[in-house]
């Protein structure tokens, strides 16, 4: 490139590396960590989104959260969890 053209940049989300999307049955198969229930996760996001500015909150940081009351990790839930928010918000609106 010429000195001061910008450099080509990468696309984004190649197929190569985009993972490809769940579908909700998928999703919903997803099992929670022992000890765990659909409902109490439920419960739990909600008092975090109502405890938390909707403007600053993130699904990473909801997720962090989570991990940090059950002490453990979600990561492998983290479809699963974005599915409750979504149907949290969904109630609210």
């Amino acid at each position: 490139t010429e000195e001061g053209a910008p450099a080509e940049e990468e696309e984004p989300d190649t197929p190569a590396t985009k993972k490809p999307k769940l579908s909700d049955k998928e999703v919903k198969a997803i099992a929670w960590p022992e000890g765990i229930t659909d409902e109490d996760v439920l419960a739990q996001t909600d008092i975090i989104i109502g405890d938390n500015d909707l403007a600053t909150l993130s699904n990473k940081k909801i997720r962090e959260a989570l991990e940090k009351h059950y002490k453990m990790s979600l990561k492998e839930q983290k479809p699963k969890i974005n599915m409750v928010i979504d149907e949290i918000l969904t109630k609210r609106d």
